[in-house]
């Protein structure tokens, strides 16, 4: 079966990456007397407005404005750049350093950096995400054993024990209880691990083993799915998808039993209620599926007779004036674009 979608087996599929638009900036690190080191970013770092360029001059950040530079000096230690982001609501972007034991912020706004220490044990920055609802993202970090939640605003920390070795799945981090402030997803192990401020850790059991994850590489992955305020997850399994909600605690599983893939943009309103569906490509006989976490539901579309069993994704659109989207598929054995209805499950050819 083709389509642009990558199989990967039990995997879900994962949009293309789209191509990043070339971006002209507006500062470099030289000036007309001087040379400050190679361009990380160009960003807003004062909240004025204008953008700075960030500067790598290997043992300092250099800030180059204009015809004006500021130097921040860093210590022998080795550094590589985490991010250059709002991490403490003050005007302008901080650049983040994760440096040996520490992070280094370069907060140019107050022309200072900062050091919190995060400790001598292996560690990995997995997200940056507003947490609190307050202005400035904090900063989720794992360690063998705990998520380390970071407020560089005023450079408190907080442990949450989750026992084993954990990934945060940044492409997932979403408002997932209907709140203000973001929750942080986590894969560890056979257990899907959620934290917010307003839930805690959560951890829910997804299977024995390792083998899952969570969607996040395609639009609306962690989006609402059955119509009530707040993100569900997708994830994938072996012949099988699961659909989690942190608001009702609820996991529900639908069985596939073969093969299958997301559409590309395949997260969306397809039948005009509320929360978003998920449209998939089975494997082997090429049947496309609907998945409506709102109701429960699982349906089959078969192209026989047809689009059949092997077809391209053309795209989505609206094309009887009823809300949610058709699909539009082409078949690969007759070279014929098909419309799918997925509200009454009907196929009719252009």
């Amino acid at each position: 079966m083709r389509h642009p979608i990558r199989n990967m087996g039990f995997a879900l599929c994962m949009a293309a990456a789209a191509a990043a638009p070339s971006q002209v900036f507006a500062q470099s690190c030289s000036t007309s007397t001087a040379y400050y080191g190679e361009l990380i970013q160009a960003a807003d770092l004062d909240g004025n407005g204008s953008l700075e360029a960030v500067c790598n001059g290997y043992s300092e950040i250099n800030v180059v404005s204009g015809s004006a530079a500021t130097r921040y000096p860093l210590s022998n230690t080795p550094w590589t750049l985490a991010s250059v982001i709002d991490v403490d609501g003050s005007p302008g972007a901080e650049v983040v350093l994760k440096q040996g034991n520490q992070l280094t912020i370069v907060k140019h706004y107050a022309r200072t950096t900062a050091a919190i220490y995060i400790g001598t044990t292996s560690w990995d920055i997995g997200a940056f995400a507003d947490v609190d609802a307050i202005a400035g993202n904090e900063i989720a970090i794992t360690t063998p054993t705990l998520l380390r939640i970071v407020y560089p605003r005023n450079g408190s920390i907080t442990d949450h024990y989750i026992g084993t070795a954990s990934r945060v799945v940044a492409g997932a981090v979403a408002d997932m209880d209907g709140l203000p402030g973001a929750e942080i997803p986590l894969e560890a192990g056979s257990n899907l691990v959620v934290y917010g401020r307003n839930t805690g850790l959560r951890t829910t059991w997804v299977t024995n083993g390792t083998n899952w994850k969570i969607c996040a590489d395609i639009a609306n992955c962690a989006s609402d799915m059955n119509g009530v305020a707040g993100a569900e997850l997708l994830l994938a399994l072996p012949s099988e998808v699961k659909i989690y909600s942190l608001k009702s605690g609820a996991l529900n599983s639908y069985w596939i039993g073969s093969q299958y893939a997301t559409l590309d943009n395949g997260v969306r309103d397809l039948d005009g209620v509320a929360g978003n569906d998920v449209a998939m490509a089975q494997g082997g006989n090429g049947n496309l599926l609907i998945l409506r976490p709102a109701s429960g539901t699982l349906q089959t579309i078969n192209g026989a007779g047809s689009f059949g069993s092997s077809w391209t994704l053309v795209g989505y659109a609206n094309l009887d004036g009823v809300a949610g989207d058709e699909i539009r598929v082409r078949s690969n054995s007759n070279n014929r674009i098909y419309r799918v209805y997925p509200r009454s499950g009907t196929v009719s050819v252009e």
